[in-house]
């Protein structure tokens, strides 16, 4: 029976490359027969460092395309090189810096949103315009739990997290004709770089995650796989929730 999850030679873009979750996803996407996976973060010494282990532990070829989604002009520059691209994962995105809403600087508000949400739009559209020549492609945007629920001083995060699903459904129907679908997936609490595991965060999620503990990386290869995969291939404006059942428990 044909493998219907098979990505084997597939050109993928991921980016938020340089750490986390997006580095992660790289290298599954790497281990399970992508042709090139194309790393996209600001830190090109991590992506350097992500490539050359991408290229001596799987068959993939890597590409470091250092870039900052939240810079118009970068994305531009650095997109107009690409020529193919069969995957998309909009990973990159940048947590809140104030402590109060009342308190959110101008600043502040414009750099969560810029990256988190300004940045999807900027990638996809330029990644695009190769899907709709191809007549091809699967974009993957990852949005967070907190797209669907609030969050105390992350007011900037949660309102990005949520345009990112509106931004998706809307992408879904406008890319549909060229055989391009767009589906969200919202994680969990996930272990990351820059989780704290003692944090008082930590122990809330925990409780409140039926399945007991926070998410691994690993929890959401399923679902990268499924939407990067021709398994997906009749989904579209999707939203996948990812997160142990915790917004079932709310």
């Amino acid at each position: 029976m044909r493998n219907i999850f098979d990505i084997s030679g597939k050109i993928a873009v991921v980016t938020g490359a340089s750490s986390g979750l997006g580095r992660a996803y790289a290298k599954m996407l790497a281990e399970e027969g992508a042709g090139e996976v194309i790393l996209v973060g600001r830190r090109e010494e991590r992506l350097l460092d992500l490539r050359d282990k991408i290229q001596k532990e799987t068959q993939a070829k890597a590409i470091a395309l250092p870039c900052d989604v939240g810079n118009a002009q970068e994305v531009l520059e650095k997109f107009s090189t690409l020529s193919h691209v069969d995957i998309l994962i909009n990973n990159a995105g940048i947590t809140e810096k104030s402590k109060d809403f009342t308190e959110m600087t101008e600043d502040q508000w414009h750099d969560v949103i810029e990256v988190n949400l300004s940045g999807i739009y900027r990638v996809s559209r330029e990644v695009c315009k190769l899907m709709k020549r191809q007549k091809y492609g699967k974009i993957i945007n990852i949005s967070s739990i907190f797209a669907i629920m609030g969050a105390s001083n992350q007011i900037g995060y949660c309102a990005a997290k949520g345009g990112i699903v509106s931004l998706t459904r809307a992408m879904a129907v406008e890319m549909a004709p060229y055989n391009i679908t767009v589906n969200a997936i919202l994680p969990g609490y996930c272990e990351s770089e820059m989780t704290d595991l003692k944090s008082g965060g930590c122990r809330y999620f925990t409780s409140r995650t039926p399945l007991g503990r926070i998410g691994k990386a690993d929890d959401l290869f399923g679902a990268i796989l499924l939407l990067a995969s021709d398994a997906s291939k009749w989904m579209t404006g999707c939203v996948i929730t990812v997160d142990g059942g915790h917004t079932a428990n709310l």
